[in-house]
This record gives structure tokens, sequence and C-alpha cells, in this order.
């Protein structure tokens, strides 16, 4: 969603500062050096690892990202904030056809709704194909 060049394998710093208003309006522009540990740009697996790594107790990064994309902490990601999101970073209108197949890609484990274990799930297969990329 953030990586501009569409591979969606590495954000540069200049991407994130674009594009993170929209996600979280809120967030301190100061913090940004913080949020990527000071590198222009990451890969998938860094990021994953630095959020894995990190030293907080009781603090799920994946967690807390997902709550960001569900503000009302209806436990599921509601389709219409993701079309907004789609819009609001510059992907356009999702038509009503693609909006299933846009669920069937996000929903992890078919149960029809795209929960936080959809969204783990999605980050572990990132990681994974960036991994094969590398190999």
């Amino acid at each position: 969603m953030i990586d501009e060049k569409g591979g969606g394998l590495k954000i540069s710093q200049s991407e994130l500062k674009k594009r993170i208003h929209i996600i979280n309006p809120n967030f301190p522009m100061s913090e940004l050096g913080t949020l990527t540990n000071n590198k222009t740009e990451l890969k998938a697996t860094e990021l994953y690892d630095m959020l894995k790594d990190n030293e907080l107790e009781n603090f799920d990064p994946l967690e807390e990202a997902f709550k960001l994309l569900d503000p009302d902490g209806k436990g599921e990601l509601d389709i219409v904030r993701l079309k907004q999101l789609f819009k609001a970073l510059g992907y356009g209108e999702i038509e009503k056809k693609d909006t299933q197949i846009l669920i069937e890609c996000l929903d992890v484990d078919g149960d029809k709704k795209i929960t936080l274990s959809d969204f783990k799930a999605i980050f572990k297969i990132m990681k994974e194909k960036e991994l094969e990329e590398d190999a």
C-alpha cells in the first residue's frame, strides 16, 4: 500500500513520509526515523524482523497496525475502509467486481473475514516470498 514502486518488497522513507498520514493522520513525523530504524529504505524482511524483535513487552506491532485499519475494533477489516484507503493512497476506486477478489486475496484462512490472523499470515507470506527471491 505504501510502496509506490508496487513491488511490495521494499519501502523507502520518502514513500512512507508521503503516505503515513493517510493511514494514521496523527503520526508524528519526528518519529519517522525511529519507525524506519533511520534507514532510507527497508526491505519487507527487515521491517518484519524489526517489528518482530521489538523490545517492548506486550506489544504486537502487527496488531497495532491492524488496529489502525480497524478503528471500530470489530476484529475484522471493513472493506469500505480498505476501499477508502486504496483511493486515498492513489490506487483509485476499487470496483465492485474487484472487491470480492480483494477479499479472497486477504482472507488467508477462508472464513470470509479479514482478521488479525489473516493480516499476520500475509506478512509471513511476504517474508517467505522475499527470502525465496534473495536465495
